[in-house]
């Protein structure tokens, strides 16, 4: 998988030589996000960042510490 920023992700699913799926645009971010969320060990990190990334996309990043 590759992420190029808001997005722009392109997955890529294989097994062995062959390729089961290869999707850009909306499907492939959902799948980016959905596998990014269940690879979290402990439920309460998977909902941390559920709900880091919905209070970014409402809010915006804060950007003023850096």
């Amino acid at each position: 998988m590759a992420s190029f920023g808001n997005f722009l992700v392109v997955p890529q699913v294989q097994l062995g030589e062959q390729r089961l799926l290869a999707e850009a645009g909306s499907v492939g971010f959902l799948l980016w996000r959905s596998v990014y969320v269940a690879k979290q060990v402990a439920l309460r990190n998977r909902l941390l960042v559920v709900f880091d990334w919905i209070k970014s996309r409402a809010f915006g990043r804060d950007i003023t510490r850096l």
